[in-house]
């Protein structure tokens, strides 16, 4: 799916080639294609880097070692239908997979979007593969259909990879010189949080309450009985700096004024515009109907109504909040160090300069950078 030939580049020095296998799980109808495809060809396009196709079997039959994966990236898609794929028996292969010892490195781990719903450990799609990161709301915002841009802000955490840090500086470069924000794709991603562990097997996190499926995940982190828990390090990459909710009524408050002022011309000033109370508006083109009409723009009514309610319930939610996580487990006598990344917007969809800050992620998960 993604050749060799057309995509490596040649080596212009003498330094060492950098080599990273970079597992990409696909999946017909579970995985979007065009996230698949965008991520493969990202990887293809660095130097020395190899993206493999992996599917459940593939998992199952112990391929990730098999082929040599350093990471595996769980694109976006629809996290119901990913959180099916994975069994109790491909989720036991994963584990022997990124915490054995026999993989010299230990396994990355990137969850994009849909993917970073179901690595995480909290939330309905939660399968518990990454502890203390958990999403906003139990994922009940997954409901809105939100899509768009959003801008991102650089935390302020020590904890950042500085090379993350210079490819959110030289990607802000595009957009009026803000060297702390940015604009990526959005496709009704999750709004992440991290969860405070609070004892041996549990976490605080909201008046959340851990799922029954995530403890597996939290007693894992512990080390042999009676000792002290696995150390595990989370730290916020980039935060939501605009809020996607506000972006959508606004855009949708255009679309009205322009079709009121389109009736009135047409119809001629005399005709009064049926307000929202007495009726629906259309979220497609911002026509207001009385409440007899019961479709607009190809969608029903309810759908209208649906999608307008989801959006004023993502106001005000998405501002501050975590946008990528990244996250260490310390090695322990009988496991190896392992990382991962969750991330909610969709960098490989943007320009070439946010495709960087996967790219960085992938490197920091394969153990390259600190």
């Amino acid at each position: 799916i993604f050749p060799h030939a057309h995509n490596q580049k040649m080596k212009t020095n003498n330094e060492s080639q950098e080599t990273i296998r970079v597992g990409i799980l696909n999946h017909s109808v579970a995985v979007s294609s065009v996230c698949f495809k965008a991520i493969g060809w990202i990887v293809q396009e660095e130097e020395g880097w190899e993206a493999i196709t992996l599917d459940i079997d593939m998992i199952n039959r112990g391929e990730l070692f098999a082929k040599g994966i350093d990471v595996l990236i769980i694109p976006g898609g629809f996290p119901q239908k990913i959180t099916q794929l994975f069994s109790n028996a491909t989720m036991r292969r994963l584990d022997d997979w990124r915490y054995s010892n026999r993989n010299k490195a230990g396994g990355g781990l990137i969850g994009i979007c849909a993917g970073a719903i179901v690595v995480c450990c909290h939330g309905r799609e939660g399968k518990g593969f990454v502890p203390r990161v958990g999403v906003v709301e139990n994922n009940a915002l997954d409901s809105t259909d939100a899509i768009g841009e959003v801008r991102l802000e650089l935390s302020s955490s020590e904890d950042v990879p500085q090379s993350f840090v210079a490819a959110m500086k030289e990607m802000n470069k595009s957009y009026d010189g803000d060297e702390e924000a940015t604009m990526i794709p959005y496709f009704n991603g999750p709004i992440l949080k991290v969860l405070k562990q609070k004892a041996r097997f549990s976490v605080e996190s909201d008046g959340d309450e851990l799922p029954t499926l995530a403890r597996r995940k939290q007693t894992r982190i512990c080390t042999a009985e009676g000792e002290e828990p696995k150390n595990v390090k989370v730290a916020v990459w980039a935060t939501y700096a605009s809020d996607i909710g506000d972006d959508l009524q606004a855009a949708q408050d255009v679309r009205i004024q322009r079709s009121e002022q389109s009736t009135r011309t047409t119809r001629g000033m005399h005709l009064e515009v049926p307000s929202r109370s007495q009726g629906w508006v259309c979220w497609g083109c911002g026509a207001s109907h009385k409440k007899k009409r019961r479709a607009c723009c190809g969608m029903k009514k309810r759908e209208h109504v649906m999608q307008q309610n989801g959006i004023q319930r993502l106001r005000g939610v998405m501002k501050g909040r975590a946008a990528i996580v990244g996250v260490e487990e310390e090695a322990t006598f009988n496991t190896r160090s392992c990382r991962s990344v969750l991330i909610g917007p969709h960098p490989e969809l943007g320009h070439g300069r946010a495709n960087k800050l996967l790219i960085e992620a992938i490197r920091y998960c394969a153990h390259r950078i600190d």
